[in-house]
This record gives structure tokens, C-alpha cells and sequence, in this order.
């Protein structure tokens, strides 16, 4: 374009000076031999460029994955191209255009990263590269077939973060881990009496045996039954960064499924909403964590109004023991905390339950916005009052022997498994 407006410039100006006008010839002859040049340069072989798509089998829901583009050409010139990639349609991006240059003989790699905000399947399509020499003069199109179709699954990236949190909690760096004597039931060995060991730990019997003073040494109690029960009806619509709580809840469900296997308990699921449920009987067999992702993956509601004896009626059915209920729900306002009161005392009497408490990062940031008008102030109260009740809704759950569990939606997962951690430390379940 530059080229042809330099021509046609120069042509005017040979209206007054004949001299720029043989000059402007001399320009047009030399570009057509420029053109026909990269013309047959970017037609000399028939395939010219092969390109494809290196992405995840299967995608992270909420985390950044990175999807690369391999390029490689035939053609003996260094080629400047710019690749579009058909992205799947639910991240309605249409700007997205990798530019990069491709020698002959050798492998380009651009990448970019993607973020799905929901499960399901993302349908990728055909890469399209624009590729011309370094004048730019002719640019030729390829379009490479590349369509595939990658699943979306919870957040196995934050799983793996927060696995290393569950294997070794409360162990500072640069320390070892050290049993502790008698905060668990469940009996591991018995060892030479210390200075400094309780001597309501004596294991008489085999002091007597041995003829030396021996102790027992506990460990952590094993195959406890571990439930993420998640709350699929309207409660969990609410979307921060893109992503539903419902969403959240999945991904701190899978996260606290993975701490728990890793640390020797039972896992297992309830999804429920207002008519039935979803759910996966506890155990820790080797296939445990695969079941339990495809459920989570699986779970689809249409986000109507939940019904908590649902989930009560099926817990009876699907837990005959003690175990940790992990219930992922959202109450906003002390009217839905007493609505939902008599369920959860009914599974405290037989559970430990521990509710999950969104903080609503909106309402936060409202509340501690500095005040300049009248709008702004009647914002602020209104939101300083909605916090509150969230403190209070948590207080009066304690009051009925209900824990809670409050964090940021992006950091539930983090939260729960430390809180599950700190419960076995402290021998609740």
C-alpha cells in the first residue's frame, strides 16, 4: 500500500517535474518485479506452511491454560505470518492474532492462554495463517484443518496447589514432621519411654514384656468418611470473575476430595438440588478420585430454588456413619439462615457440618469505598448492613454447634481443605 501511494505520488508530481514521472515508472516496474517475486515465492510449493494445536486433553475450569501453536514451512524464505485460531464460542474472543516469523527448516512456537469460566465442552476450529515476505507486497492465506472438541473439567490446577497444603500442613519449611502422642484413637506403635512423654500413654503390657518403659504412639485416625455436599439451586448463581459459586464449589469440592484421599480418608459427593440428587458413596478405592471427577464435571442444574430435605432425606440413605458434611451453599441474610436452621441441627446431632460462607467481594469493596455523596452513602450503609448479617449468620451457627467456613470464592478451596486439616490436627473427625 505504502508503495503504491509513493508511485502515485510521485506521477503528480511528474506533472511539474517530467523528471519524477520516468522516475515513477522506474518505481512501477520495480515493484511488479518485486510482486511477481513473492508471488512466486509464496506459491513455489504446493503445502507451504503446516501448522498445528498443542492443547490440554482436557481444560482447568478458572485457570489460565496454555494453548500453543507449532508452524513449520516449506517454502525456502522467511516467512512473517500472523495465525488466527478458531477459539471455541463460549469465550467470545474475536481479537486474538499471534504474529511471528517462520524460517525455512525450523519449528515456530506462539502461544496463548485461555480461561473457561464454565464445564462442558469447547469446540476449537481451524487455524488460518496469513503468511507474506518481509516487503509484505503479496500475502497468502493457509487454512489448516484443526478442529477438535476439549472438555472442560473442575479445577485440577488448583487441586494440585492445594494437595501439597494437605500432605504437609503446619510443617514449617526446613522441618520434619513429628507425630504427636495421643490426640487420635487410632494406635500406630509403641516406643521407648522419654523424658517428657505422657505417662497416661504407658503401655504397661509391653513394659512388663520388654522390661523397659514403653509408650504408645498414635497417628492421625484413618478412613474417615469425607462429603462435599453442593448446593445446585438458585443460591449459586451468583457470578464473581466470571464464574458462578456453584463453579467455585465444584473446584473447592475437588480440592478437598484430593486432600482427603491423600491423607488415607473416605471421599465422597452429594450435588442436590430441588428435586433430586447426585451423589458418590465414600470409599478410597484407586478409581475413587476418576469417579468423583466425572460427577463433578457432571453435575448441571437449572438453578430453581433448592430443597434442603432433598438433601437430607439422601444423606440419611448415603451416610450410615459419623462423617464430615463439607456443605457448599451461599446465606446471605439471617430470614434464609433460620429457613434452613432445622436441617443442618438435624445433621449436626449425627455429623460434623461445617458450612461454607461466600464473602461477597462486591458488598465488600462497597463497604470500605470512602463516602462523597449522598448515594454513596446509603451504598455503603446498605452494604456494611449485609456484611453484617453474614457475621452474624456464622455466629449463630456456631451457637448450634454448626462450623463455618468464610472465604473469597476464589479461595474456598484453599479454606476448606485447611479447614479439614485443622479438624483432623485437632482429632474432630
Amino acid at each position: 500500500m505504502l508503495a503504491v501511494l509513493g508511485i502515485a505520488c510521485l506521477a503528480v508530481l511528474g506533472i511539474v517535474l517530467p523528471a519524477l514521472f520516468h522516475v515513477a515508472w522506474i518505481a512501477v516496474v520495480v515493484v511488479a518485479c518485486a510482486i511477481a517475486y513473492e508471488w512466486g515465492t509464496l506459491w513455489s510449493r504446493k503445502g507451504g506452511i503446516v501448522a498445528s494445536r498443542t492443547v490440554a486433553q482436557r481444560l482447568s475450569n478458572g485457570d489460565a491454560n496454555i494453548v500453543s501453536i507449532d508452524v513449520e514451512t516449506t517454502i525456502n524464505a522467511a516467512l512473517m505470518c500472523s495465525v488466527i485460531d478458531e477459539l471455541p464460542v463460549q469465550f467470545q474472543e474475536r481479537g486474538l492474532i499471534l504474529h511471528g516469523t517462520v524460517l525455512p527448516g525450523k519449528r515456530t512456537v506462539l502461544t496463548y492462554t485461555v480461561r473457561p469460566t464454565q464445564r462442558g465442552e469447547y469446540a476449537f476450529g481451524d487455524i488460518h495463517i496469513y503468511a507474506s515476505l518481509w516487503l509484505g507486497l503479496v500475502e497468502r492465506r493457509f487454512t489448516i484443518p484443526a478442529a477438535v472438541v476439549v472438555k472442560t473439567y473442575p479445577s485440577y490446577m488448583q487441586m494440585r496447589a492445594i494437595e501439597l497444603s494437605a500432605v504437609n500442613a503446619n510443617v514449617p519449611i526446613g522441618q520434619r514432621r513429628l507425630r504427636k502422642l495421643g490426640q487420635t484413637l487410632e494406635y500406630e506403635t509403641a516406643k521407648p519411654y522419654v523424658l517428657g512423654d505422657d505417662m497416661r500413654n504407658m503401655n504397661w503390657k509391653t513394659t512388663a514384656r520388654t522390661g523397659e518403659m514403653m509408650v504408645n504412639l498414635y497417628q492421625d485416625e484413618r478412613e474417615q468418611h469425607i462429603y462435599s455436599v453442593i448446593d445446585t439451586g438458585r443460591v449459586m448463581k451468583l457470578p464473581f470473575g466470571g464464574m458462578t459459586l456453584l463453579d467455585y464449589s465444584v473446584n473447592a469440592g475437588l480440592a478437598l476430595s484430593r486432600a482427603a484421599l491423600v491423607r488415607g480418608d473416605r471421599a465422597g459427593l452429594l450435588a442436590y438440588g430441588s428435586r433430586q440428587a447426585t451423589s458418590v458413596r465414600a470409599d478410597r478405592r484407586s478409581r475413587q478420585m476418576t469417579m468423583l471427577n466425572e460427577a463433578l464435571y457432571a453435575v448441571s442444574t437449572d438453578f430453581s430454588e433448592s430443597n434442603d430435605e432433598v438433601m437430607f432425606a439422601s444423606l440419611r440413605r448415603l451416610v450410615p456413619t459419623r462423617s464430615l458434611l463439607m456443605v457448599y451453599t451461599n446465606i446471605e441474610t439471617m430470614g434464609a439462615f433460620q429457613r434452613r436452621l432445622p436441617v443442618l441441627r438435624a445433621l449436626a446431632t449425627r455429623h460434623v457440618v461445617v458450612v461454607t460462607m461466600f464473602e461477597n467481594t462486591e458488598v465488600t469493596q462497597l463497604s470500605t469505598t470512602p463516602s462523597t455523596t449522598t448515594d454513596n452513602v446509603y451504598l455503603r450503609t446498605t452494604a456494611e448492613m449485609f456484611a453484617w448479617q453474614k457475621r452474624e449468620v456464622i455466629a449463630q451457627m456456631r451457637q448450634h454447634g454448626i462450623m463455618a467456613v468464610y472465604a473469597r470464592p476464589e479461595n474456598m478451596g484453599l479454606a476448606t481443605v485447611q479447614r479439614y486439616v485443622e479438624m483432623k490436627s485437632r482429632g474432630v473427625i
